[in-house]
């Protein structure tokens, strides 16, 4: 009937946790996120929805700052494809059906499948349990299990893997929670005992643990440790001799994932096609944005942090809905010689040709 509404199952995309998600759908338009039953959904995720009602977004595919239809993107993209390569597939963290349908596309069309960037990689957690472990994963930290939890650097319910889970589980759980910080955050905020420790000493705290909180450590049935970074490794042994409630089967897929080393990698190739679709706010390293003797085709990608060009045959991508440059106007894709705005020094340089989709 018009107007009712019907809930459909759905994924959040706003962050690498992938958390489930149900749509509210009046008349064919979405009008509302929420978290799936047993679930929750962040204030991110739920305000994702003006994406898909911003007024700039791209509301079709361009070529040097215009619209085009369908049929000569793709056409644009085929004849692309049909010349010499490499041709090269680099997307964000990536799973489940759409990471078989980009399995099957590059196996069809003769496309190498990078390692996915993801700014949270978590390479050195997933390192660190290889070697402890055997697992380069990142495993499920069962929280509602443990009697101690020790995090350390790591703002479980903000950013680190699936804040939601933490925060839910954490509302559940009858523990004592210690967090160590050299920054005020909201994990620090909602622990039992906050410590304050010096910036890049994560380390060191874990292998000089704080008389107390070795003592809590000890006395405790099923303790917990979180740390990452340089403290991964360290927290990873600390795991292991105190069995703490980890569950590698329940972890985030990270198997594709790779880390800023495997993009430094790019930097020296030269690609016929390159494919960027789904890539989140975070940018692209410097090194990586560098090589104006390598472009043959330009895309400009504006979002809320940064103003990164990606170099290659066609990039096929999904732009952010904020579109704005610093001088206010609003530009997708395009010229930078044609732009009166002060478009950032390593943006600058002539235009070329692009295919954009949001997609």
């Amino acid at each position: 009937m018009p107007g009712n509404a019907k809930l459909v199952p759905s994924i959040c995309t706003e962050c690498p946790a992938g958390c489930a998600m149900i749509v509210k759908v009046r008349d064919g338009h979405p009008v509302k996120h929420e978290g799936a039953p047993g679930s929750a959904l962040c204030m991110r995720g739920q305000a994702s929805l003006s994406r898909f009602y911003h007024p700039g977004r791209l509301k079709s595919p361009m070529l040097r700052g215009q619209n085009i239809s369908w049929e000569e993107a793709v056409a644009a993209i085929e004849g692309a494809l049909g010349k010499p390569g490499p041709h090269a597939f680099l997307s964000s963290r990536t799973t489940g059906a759409l990471s078989e349908l980009i399995d099957g596309f590059c196996q069809k069309r003769s496309v190498e499948r990078l390692p996915e960037f993801e700014v949270y990689s978590y390479a050195a957690i997933r390192k660190a349990n290889e070697i402890v472990f055997g697992k380069a994963a990142l495993p499920f930290y069962d929280v509602k299990q443990a009697d101690f939890l020790l995090t350390v650097g790591v703002d479980v319910i903000e950013t680190f893997a699936n804040p939601v889970q933490f925060a839910h589980d954490l509302s559940e759980a009858k523990l004592k929670w210690v967090h160590a910080e050299s920054g005020l955050s909201l994990t620090g905020i909602n622990a039992d005992e906050r410590i304050v420790i010096p910036p890049g000493t994560e380390a060191e705290f874990l292998t000089n643990l704080p008389e107390k909180v070795a003592t809590a450590l000890k006395n405790a049935k099923r303790p917990l440790v979180i740390a990452n970074g340089s403290a991964a490794l360290p927290a990873a042994k600390m795991q292991k001799a105190l069995n703490s409630p980890l569950d590698f089967d329940r972890g985030l897929d990270y198997s594709r994932a790779g880390t800023l080393a495997d993009l430094d990698k790019l930097h020296g190739r030269s690609f016929g096609v390159l494919f960027i679709p789904r890539r989140r706010s975070g940018g692209v390293p410097a090194k990586f944005r560098r090589d104006e003797s390598r472009v043959s085709y330009r895309l400009w990608r504006f979002d809320e942090r940064d103003a990164a060009e990606v170099r290659s045959g066609v990039a096929v991508v999904r732009c952010a809905p904020k579109t704005r440059c610093d001088a206010g106007k609003s530009r997708v894709v395009g010229d930078a010689d044609k732009c009166s705005g002060n478009v950032p020094a390593e943006g600058a340089g002539a235009g070329g040709d692009a295919v954009d989709s949001d997609i």
